[in-house]
């Protein structure tokens, strides 16, 4: 890498500052960055891996005055737009455009769990439309046991498929 994300070894800096009891998040938030990364790398182009490559895309008086977090917020939000997942103006209002439909076409999980899965077999591996986000809700779902797996909040989706899609 040629840039200001390439700062190892550089001179005038200051010292590195280490502290063995810090803690991994600082405050709240950054908690939720980590999270939305997590979350949302299968529909932000690319995968968890491909994260330093988009970091090191950050403008550099963006990246150099960034905390940790910030950048790995920025690179979240740059994704996201690139993505088409959010428009500039959903992100200047804060807001999402409910008239907005979905403009991307995912495939549907091919799972096949022990326990209990509110995805029907016949949607597994189809591709759908996205046409609402009904939120995230910690699901009554099971683990093979029979072991709830609530406290573990899922995104919820209405999927439009064609019947030809369904059905051949």
């Amino acid at each position: 890498m040629n840039g200001v994300h390439d700062m190892g070894g550089m001179h005038g800096m200051g010292p590195i500052k280490y502290d063995p009891n810090e803690p991994v998040f600082h405050e709240p938030w950054e908690g939720r960055v980590w999270g939305f990364i997590r979350t949302l790398g299968p529909w932000t182009r690319g995968r968890f891996g491909a994260s330093r490559f988009d970091l090191e895309r950050l403008p550099p008086d963006f990246y150099l005055r960034a905390s940790y977090y910030e950048r790995w917020f920025g690179m979240l939000v740059n994704r996201l737009l690139r993505g088409g997942l959010i428009t500039p103006e959903e992100l200047a209002s804060g807001k999402a455009d409910r008239t907005r439909q979905a403009p991307t076409q995912l495939p549907a999980r091919n799972l096949n769990p022990e326990g209990h899965t509110r995805l029907p077999r016949y949607t597994r591996g189809k591709v759908g439309t996205v046409i609402r986000n009904n939120g995230a809700f910690a699901l009554q779902d099971t683990d093979t046991n029979g072991i709830w797996l609530g406290g573990r909040a899922q995104p919820v989706y209405t999927i439009r498929f064609t019947a030809r899609e369904l059905w051949g």
